[in-house]
């Protein structure tokens, strides 16, 4: 079942599922503190304060541990669609990884007020130029970055780290439960 007020959206129950299961988990973590305080013997109520807290731990964590491969099962790619998505901003997604090569070579202050004033006229349509060009035409910005370092910039391809190393771990697990 969706959203009761929005039909068209696919509620994301496991995951918040999740969310919840895991800070039922941790809330019995002061329970258990509580119950490893013991006078000089023993009693029976610190005993079943913990024998609670390690149970409901047990029963919450077990069902909490499914739902993640339920939800990365559920998942649906759409490589071109997410590429897309991407694209939307026209690279302002990406500014701060220019302000930061920026401001290696001209101060993170400045490369931050360049940078901030190019995505403002983009953002705005003042420009009528992409965030590209407009960061591209700017005297000092051409002068500390080529327009290939620009365009390597603001490729959301280029910032994707270990995903993907990441992402083969994941499956390779996956495959294995």
């Amino acid at each position: 079942m969706g959203s009761s007020t929005m039909p068209q959206k696919r509620n994301p129950k496991q995951s918040a599922a999740v969310v919840t299961l895991a800070a039922q988990v941790r809330a019995l973590v002061p329970l258990a503190l509580d119950a490893m305080i013991q006078p000089h013997e023993v009693e029976g109520a610190r005993t079943a304060m913990m024998d609670a807290a390690v149970a409901q731990g047990c029963l919450l964590s077990d069902e909490l541990l499914g739902l993640p491969t339920a939800v990365i099962r559920g998942l649906e790619w759409h490589p071109e669609r997410m590429a897309a998505n991407l694209q939307l901003t026209g690279g302002l997604i990406n500014a701060e990884a220019v302000m930061m090569q920026l401001g290696q070579r001209i101060g993170r202050q400045d490369a931050h007020g360049l940078v901030h004033h190019a995505a403002q006229l983009v953002s705005t349509d003042r420009s009528g130029e992409d965030f590209l060009t407009v960061l591209a035409n700017d005297p000092q910005v051409r002068a500390a970055l080529s327009g290939e370092e620009l365009a390597r910039l603001l490729d959301p391809a280029a910032h994707t780290g270990l995903s993907a190393a990441l992402a083969r771990e994941t499956k390779a697990r996956m495959l294995t439960i």
